[in-house]
């Protein structure tokens, strides 16, 4: 079975129908969940929280100067990799004239 992959946008679009689950939640009516089914719905959550840092990390390192190159070393991937992965979910970054005559640490 392939991994299900969201996205930051997705996670954050599923941030207010978890709320509400949260909300509504009743624990005289919740049936018990087995430890191992409970132990991978935490990961699960944890996972995204994760992202979500990895997500404003390539952002604040591509604010400083860090390269697509550096960055994809750092995540153990291609830049490319790294590029289509990250690159739709961080805001572009501006070089000013300086910046962009900087060679960056690759």
């Amino acid at each position: 079975m392939a991994a299900m992959k969201w996205t930051h946008d997705e996670i954050l679009d599923r941030s207010g129908e978890l709320a509400d689950r949260f909300e509504a939640f009743d624990p005289d009516a919740a049936e018990e969940v087995p430890v191992a089914e409970y132990l991978l719905a935490r990961a699960v959550r944890q996972r995204a929280g994760n992202e979500s840092q990895v997500v404003e990390a390539v952002q604040a390192a591509l604010e400083n100067g860090t390269s697509w190159n550096r960055i994809g070393q750092i995540l153990g991937v291609s830049s490319q990799e790294a590029k289509g992965r990250y690159g739709h979910l961080v805001e572009p970054v501006e070089l000013s004239g300086r910046e962009r005559g900087r060679q960056p640490v690759t």
